[in-house]
């Protein structure tokens, strides 16, 4: 009986060198998607925290700028609207600066005007921020809501100190009437025009150029806000417009976004 052997061999060092090189190809393909896939999460993440962030604030000042004007009476026409333009150079909460505020440079700052009545509903009796007031009724009241920059009160190291803050004053005394809240962080810029009503017709115009506020029908918001990362997005300089302002440019990873709304007064004559 005759048997035969077949000699095994092992693999030889192009096929060794073929199999390192599909491995290390399939390997760095592999790594790019994950890289790739984690950036995208990572910059879709921060472009949601700054327009959830724009969206909060739109739509907080969108039903506060609804009671602008408001007076308990129905038989009454409404009050001005707005608190005037700024004649010093007070920031709130400090006494005084319960004004309008315009500024290309600068974030504009918004005064709504109301009267304060305890026997209607809750929030006719409360201040910006949804605090209970005991005042006399008819009391006019200024809701005055800025951004303040590198605010203390965010902690020494926090890169979100942009804030966007409210408080009331009571329009008699010139004072608040409870302390200030921050309503949301992240919030870099705030642009407002005002739609005036004149004898040729209606304007979108800065605080500065309103002739009547008692003529003010409607407020036009710009916010730019920021995300939460750092890392957002590959840096390079980007300009943002808001509105009637002077462009902001940064240079830096971080995600930024524009919102624009125009709010109709409900309160009108």
């Amino acid at each position: 009986m005759i048997s035969s052997f077949r000699k095994n061999r092992g693999l030889g060092l192009m096929e060794l060198l073929i199999g390192v090189s599909v491995g290390m190809m399939v390997t760095y393909f592999v790594m790019n998607i994950m890289v790739t896939s984690n950036r995208s999460a990572n910059q879709s993440n921060s472009a949601a925290q700054s327009q959830e962030t724009g969206r909060f604030i739109l739509h907080w000042l969108t039903k506060e700028i609804h009671r602008a004007g408001y007076t308990p009476n129905e038989q009454e026409g409404r009050t001005t609207p707005m608190a005037p333009l700024c004649g010093g150079a007070a920031m709130p909460p400090a006494a005084g600066a319960a004004c309008s505020f315009e500024s290309t440079d600068l974030s504009d700052r918004l005064a709504l005007r109301r009267l304060y009545r305890g026997a209607t509903t809750p929030r006719d009796a409360q201040d910006c921020t949804g605090v209970n007031l005991a005042l006399a009724d008819d009391t006019p009241l200024v809701d005055v809501y800025w951004i303040e920059p590198n605010f203390a009160g965010a902690g020494a190291d926090d890169n979100f100190n942009d804030v966007f803050r409210c408080v009331t004053y009571n329009e008699n005394t010139g004072t608040v009437v409870a302390p200030a809240q921050t309503l949301a962080v992240g919030v870099e810029n705030m642009q407002i025009l005002y739609g005036e009503r004149d004898a040729t017709g209606r304007r979108y115009v800065s605080a500065d150029q309103v002739n009547n506020w008692n003529n003010v029908h409607a407020v036009k918001l710009s916010i730019l806000t920021r995300s939460f990362a750092d890392q957002a997005q590959r840096a390079q300089q980007r300009s943002f417009v808001l509105l009637d302002a002077t462009p902001l440019t940064f240079n830096d990873t971080i995600a930024r976004q524009i919102q624009l709304t125009t709010v109709f007064l409900t309160n009108e004559d």
